[in-house]
């Protein structure tokens, strides 16, 4: 009934803990795809080794994202569930997550909270998702039109139906492709059900990308995406530009924390398609300096009006989209 799939490059260093939280599940996936996406370390001979009964695909590196896909479409399992190679998940994590599924056909996603862990797998956060103004779970465009959404892939249960309906991940996105998925998703017309216990194992390390180049590009390319998906909604389009602004912002900071020009340039690149719907695209010639950034990012942050606050909501188990 489930296929569980763990895209692979260069994770020799946690993929024995991966394939073993997949081993320790209290209900058993029916398929173990692995996704060696051009790995150099070994890592997908180890993945061979410790999974003999696994399918293992293997392609010239591309990405998380199309690393995924092929996973997904190597199998013909209804459920999908995704774990990547630093991750680890809690035991019953499949078993609560199916437990979702029965009854609702509209169902696209079952998802649940996390735990934080460092790079040796401590726990330094229990539940990270309480600490973020996130709405769960996904109930109306607001919910990742105005804020990032912290759904991810690792803990979720995905139905293959909704999965194919959405087109799969974006293989142009290398950050916020998840955000992308779950929100076209939403937008084919299936719900989805947060469960509040933490089901995974979120580890955070060095290597992760969240605050790579690469992060900040996919970003700006989600962003436009978005957009243009809401092109006629001007209230919906203006919350987003509101809170693109921000992160057009953050990208001026870092330019300017590293006094770099350079960064500066790429920034006002890589937004040049919001800078044109904003006034600020009008004053961000100043921004050619880091110097003169570093002083008038500030005040142009307080001038870029927050999309409005989510609602917060607290029951261990809920449901959305039916």
């Amino acid at each position: 009934m489930i296929a569980a799939i763990i895209p692979l490059f260069n994770g020799r260093q946690f993929i024995a803990e991966a394939l073993a939280s997949v081993a320790a599940q209290t209900t058993q996936h029916g398929e173990l795809v692995i996704v060696d996406d051009g790995s150099t370390d070994g890592g997908a001979e180890l993945a061979a080794e410790l999974a003999p009964h696994a399918t293992i695909i293997r392609q010239p590196n591309a990405g998380q994202s199309a690393a995924r896909n092929a996973g997904a479409a190597c199998t013909t399992l209804p459920l999908l569930a995704f774990l990547d190679q630093d991750d680890v998940w809690h035991p019953q994590h499949l078993e609560r997550l199916a437990a979702e599924f029965v009854g609702r056909s509209r169902l696209g996603w079952a998802y649940s909270n996390a735990d934080k862990l460092d790079v040796a797998g401590n726990v330094v956060q229990h539940g990270y998702q309480q600490s973020h103004p996130s709405t769960h779970p996904k109930s109306h465009p607001d919910h990742y039109a105005g804020q990032d959404m912290h759904v991810l892939p690792s803990a979720s249960l995905v139905s293959r139906a909704a999965f194919d309906a959405a087109g799969g991940f974006d293989a142009r996105l290398s950050g916020y492709e998840d955000d992308d998925l779950f929100g076209r998703i939403m937008r084919a017309g299936y719900g989805n059900v947060y469960v509040e216990e933490p089901l995974l194992g979120w580890r955070i390390h060095s290597g992760s990308s969240g605050h790579s180049s690469r992060m900040r590009d996919s970003r700006a390319v989600y962003a436009r995406k978005l957009i243009e998906s809401h092109g006629g909604e001007h209230a919906l389009v203006r919350v987003m530009v509101s809170r693109f602004l921000r992160a057009y912002l953050i990208d001026v900071r870092t330019a300017a924390k590293a006094k770099s020009n350079a960064e500066l340039a790429k920034a006002r690149e890589r937004w040049a398609f919001l800078l044109e719907k904003h006034w600020i695209g009008m004053v961000s010639p100043v921004l050619t300096d880091w110097r003169g950034a570093a002083v008038m990012r500030p005040i142009l942050k307080r001038c870029v009006c927050p999309p409005f606050p989510p609602a917060r909501e607290n029951s261990t188990s809920r449901s959305a989209g039916f």
